[in-house]
């Protein structure tokens, strides 16, 4: 995996399980090193290269491909709400989790909204007409694919959470607001043991 989380990805139950190769490892020898608000904010506006762009023509969601949970979290922000016709709102996802999706009634509402829906490829394959041609500014969830877009597909790119993507769809602007997980007040209450449940139900699907 890209990354564990000790007690929730099968490979580490604990850390020393995660790094140690099945070896033996001294705890208090890993380097650890621990991440704050000024280093998510910085995160943040490396990834959202072009924040002086309001408008976008196209959100890109799915790299890497998004997971069932995901797919029913993003079918409850669709919900009776509909795309703004001057924006593209296109996702990727593997064959399985789109059968999964389908037979769970969570692409209705996509469907319903506008979405165009993709099998078995990647953001980082894809150019025109999936990024539509007229298009100058995209947005997207994903670090992964706001780090590597400007390059692949020479276009302005924003950046913010699945809800912001998904309202900037409807309306055509990005929000003026920040992510929640930029926010103290939210970051506060955002436990350890609240993070390792909602890692949980997201992998177990």
């Amino acid at each position: 995996p890209m990354l564990h989380v000790e007690g929730v990805t099968p490979e580490a139950p604990t850390v020393e399980a995660a790094i140690s190769l099945g070896g033996k490892v001294d705890r208090s020898t890993i380097e650890t090193i621990d991440i704050g608000l000024d280093d998510l904010e910085a995160a943040f506006e490396t990834l959202d290269s072009c924040s002086e762009a309001t408008s976008v023509e196209l959100v890109a969601l799915g790299s890497p491909h998004l997971s069932l949970g995901e797919v029913a979290h993003l079918s409850e922000l669709c919900k009776e709400r509909r795309r703004h016709p001057s924006v593209s709102f296109v996702l990727t996802l593997g064959r399985t989790v789109m059968a999964e999706a389908m037979q769970a009634g969570h692409l209705k509402s996509l469907e319903h909204f506008g979405a165009t829906i993709l099998n078995d490829t990647c953001w980082c394959m894809l150019t025109e007409p999936v990024v539509p041609p007229q298009s100058t500014t995209l947005l997207t969830n994903s670090a992964k694919y706001a780090h590597y877009a400007p390059g692949l597909v020479n276009r302005q790119v924003r950046f913010h959470s699945l809800a912001g993507c998904v309202d900037t769809a409807v309306h055509g602007k990005v929000p003026l607001e920040k992510p929640g997980w930029l926010r103290p007040q939210q970051l506060r209450s955002f436990s350890a043991a609240s993070l390792h449940r909602f890692l949980r139900r997201t992998l177990r699907h």
